[in-house]
């Protein structure tokens, strides 16, 4: 039998296959512990790269024409 359109039949993360017939609150309290997770990643990318804004550091690699140095060799 199929699903009707626009539901889906089985989610596959890699902990897990979560089925029509799972219990739904503890999917939903999964989902949110996901979702959770997801927005305090987030907050702590921003901080960190507002930090290194703040250092004067780039946040990612050189400009062209520089060289990437690790932060051993830069406290020389």
């Amino acid at each position: 039998m199929d699903a009707p359109e626009g539901r889906h039949q089985n989610i596959k993360t890699p902990d897990r296959d979560y089925l029509p017939g799972d219990n739904v609150l503890i999917t939903s309290v999964e989902f949110g512990m996901a979702n959770q997770y997801l927005l305090d990643l987030s907050k702590n990318v921003k901080r960190g790269l507002k930090t290194k804004a703040e250092m004067g550091w780039y946040s990612g690699y050189a400009p062209l024409g520089y060289l990437n140095t690790k932060t051993r060799e830069k406290r020389r």
